[in-house]
């Protein structure tokens, strides 16, 4: 199911605009549910704009 979400990156509080793709894409989001082990592995549907 998709879920829009806009994530900001910044380094020294200045935007980082030289990302490079990792396994293809240029984010990924991995979250644990506390107490039950459950997770989720995240990445973008598409690209977008860097």
């Amino acid at each position: 199911m998709a879920h829009p979400m806009t994530v900001n990156i910044s380094k020294d509080g200045k935007p980082v605009t030289d990302l490079q793709p990792y396994l293809d894409t240029y984010a990924h989001l991995t979250a644990f549910q506390e107490g039950d082990q459950a997770f989720a592995h995240l990445s973008p549907a598409d690209q977008g704009e860097r």
